[in-house]
């Protein structure tokens, strides 16, 4: 879902593609992602809020450069599954 709701990184994105303009339209295109698991899966929603219920409170209490170590890894996994979706044709 963190693939579908946010822009890529800068040096991931492609000429022509579609960016979101706002802060507004993220959280629209989220709502509707969520509202689709809670109709279709409300288990798996249970279990999408409750992992990230969790990762956000890891960072609770952590340095700064420990948040940027988990940021850094974060962002690179989600850098993966960005990849691995393009080029299965899912975005």
């Amino acid at each position: 879902m963190t693939v579908r709701m946010t822009n890529p990184r800068f040096c991931e994105r492609r000429p022509d593609e579609r960016l979101f303009k706002n802060v507004e339209e993220r959280l629209a295109v989220a709502d509707a992602l969520y509202d689709v698991l809670r109709t279709e899966d409300p288990e798996l929603l249970r279990a999408v809020e409750r992992l990230r219920f969790e990762d956000s409170t890891r960072d609770y209490g952590i340095t700064l450069e420990e948040w940027k170590r988990r940021s850094a890894c974060r962002s690179a996994r989600v850098s993966k599954v960005r990849a691995e979706m393009r080029a299965t044709g899912l975005i």
